[in-house]
């Protein structure tokens, strides 16, 4: 509601409000706060049930996939409307965060090595996945075989996939060799 307000009446009558309300009303904002309060729910052991929330993430993920092939093509993508974007994607990142937080409470961790990898890399997965999707529509690369062969499921695992790889490599090539500069930086100006 607040973003339709957004769009449809702030950005559309009232320009002086607009950089203001690009902050306060974006969609991002709305995605951290629902990442903050899943982690106070957690934190004070609320119950998550597992199987609804499996279900309700693979509903998301199949109306945003249904929503990108029926509704939008061409320039009109999902990262050219943030808020169609964060409506079908962020709730589905939401529960896939409740999903393995509930598992690891419960002590099953699956793929424990990957999932401590892609935790350290979720920083630079979370800074760099909307810059490669953009990098990978600039270049042609949702379509593929042409706009009668093409096949959005194919590419939205390709790009997964893709951002996965990235995400990990910088995370170890590049942010943790900062981090440990910085760390080592740090330590000599605290023993001064």
């Amino acid at each position: 509601m607040v973003w339709c307000i957004d769009i449809e009446v702030l950005r559309k009558n009232f320009r002086w409000v607009l950089k203001a309300s690009r902050f306060y009303l974006s969609p991002y904002i709305a995605e951290f706060i629902s990442g903050c309060l899943l982690a106070l729910y957690c934190e004070k052991r609320g119950k998550i049930n597992l199987w609804l929330c499996a279900a309700a993430f693979s509903g998301f993920v199949a109306t945003a996939v249904f929503y990108q092939v029926n509704k939008v093509s061409g320039a009109d993508s999902l990262l050219d409307y943030p808020h169609a974007r964060v409506a079908f994607f962020g709730p589905a990142a939401i529960l896939l965060v409740a999903i393995f937080s509930e598992a690891e409470r419960r002590g099953f961790v699956p793929f424990a090595k990957a999932s401590l990898l892609l935790g350290g890399a979720s920083y630079s997965l979370y800074l760099s996945h909307t810059i490669l999707l953009n990098l990978f529509f600039l270049a042609g690369l949702r379509p593929v075989g042409g706009e009668a062969a093409y096949t959005p499921a194919f590419f939205f695992v390709s790009a997964v996939l893709l951002i996965l790889a990235y995400s990990v490599w910088h995370y170890r090539y590049i942010e943790s060799p900062l981090m440990r500069f910085s760390r080592r930086i740090i330590g000599k100006m605290e023993n001064k």
